[in-house]
């Protein structure tokens, strides 16, 4: 019997002990003292503690971790709602899994795609088996949370979902609020964090630096090779660079302290969904030089929040970048525009929007 003064129980199924996007969200939402006026709260962490997450074995024993620790969550914590993050491809076996587990337990169900890639195209290009649990999947979660319009087009449209809601990746209010104001206080820094493979187009800038013909620029490239492959490749690509003195190479860690900083960010990536740092700078009052990949359109018009490059157009990554460095007054407009523009990625709105669809489940 759920007595006066009860706070509903949200069990929060996603990572949060390694790097990544979705580790993020939930440190976000966990640091949110609204959260917890609210609601109960208890993380079912996915990801294995420092290097064991790395170990192969252990990455065999996720699926069944994941459906035991429904089950013991669901009997001991007695969600109201299970609000599972899923990567998807492969890991949407295991969270796929969880879900309709959640489902028979008679609990709500609330699902939110993170795919490293476009969710439209990985779902287009799916082996059968997981388009199959998909299919399966979707039509017994109670609300589906979307990154973009995009992506919720294609949810309620595809898979005739009467429940999907927008909600951004959130940033953090307090950080955003010590931006400079003043866009000519930034120094000409160019700003790129992420992982340091193809993908992301950390191997493309590095090109495109040699083609940047102008000499009181600084690129700052934070983050880390996931393979040993990635790291080789990096090495090459790095050695054959002639503007070293241009680069300043840092490990993954916080990027705020840039953001106050830069002039501009880049992610010329191949494939993503909506990645923390293109909001981050948005937020923070920065123009962005990115990709029309994943839901970036969803967010980023070519010329009004930054400038759009086809993946791979090194020539155009470095025009773009001479263009915002040497056009100030122009990069001091879309500046101004982003920090009105970028509230929608605000932590007390994105969590207020969260809380409105747990509210809805909750009647």
């Amino acid at each position: 019997m759920k007595t006066e003064g009860y706070k509903p129980h949200i069990l929060w199924v996603g990572n949060w002990r390694v790097n990544g996007g979705i580790s993020i969200v939930t440190d976000r939402f966990m640091k949110d003292p609204l959260v917890h006026t609210r609601f109960d709260v208890k993380v079912q962490d996915q990801s294995f503690p420092g290097e064991w997450n790395e170990n192969l074995l252990l990455k065999y024993l996720k699926i069944p971790r994941g459906m035991l620790l429904i089950l013991w969550n669901c009997l001991r914590f007695r969600p109201d709602i299970v609000h599972i993050h899923t990567p998807y491809k492969n890991g949407f076996l295991r969270d796929g899994l969880m879900a309709i587990l959640a489902s028979w337990c008679g609990k709500k169900v609330v699902l939110t795609f993170h795919p490293g890639n476009s969710l439209i195209e990985d779902y287009k290009k799916a082996p059968g088996w997981l388009k199959a649990l998909t299919n399966l999947v979707l039509p017994r979660c109670d609300a589906l949370i979307a990154l973009g319009k995009s992506y919720q087009e294609f949810l309620a449209v595809h898979f005739h979902h009467p429940f999907v809601a927008v909600i951004p990746n959130p940033v953090d209010d307090e950080q955003v609020s010590k931006a400079p104001a003043d866009y000519d206080q930034r120094a000409p820094i160019v700003f790129f964090a992420g992982l340091l493979n193809e993908r992301k187009g950390a191997l493309d800038l590095l090109k495109a630096i040699d083609k940047v013909q102008l000499s009181d620029v600084k690129f700052v490239i934070k983050g880390s090779a996931p393979t040993p492959g990635d790291k080789l490749k990096l090495r090459q690509t790095y050695a054959a660079c002639h503007s070293k003195e241009k680069i300043q190479m840092e490990e993954w860690g916080p990027v705020f302290e840039h953001l106050m900083r830069a002039r501009v960010v880049v992610l010329p990536s191949y494939g993503e969904s909506l990645p923390g740092i293109i909001v981050e700078a948005i937020a923070c009052g920065l123009p962005v030089i990115t990709t029309p990949v994943g839901v970036i359109p969803d967010y980023v018009q070519d010329g009004v929040q930054g400038l759009l490059v086809k993946p791979g157009d090194i020539d155009g990554l470095a025009r773009a970048i001479e263009f915002v460095l040497t056009n100030k007054q122009w990069a001091s407009k879309v500046a101004q525009s982003n920090v009105e523009f970028g509230k929608i990625f605000l932590r007390s709105r994105v969590h207020s929007l969260l809380m409105q669809v747990y509210d809805k489940l909750l009647e």
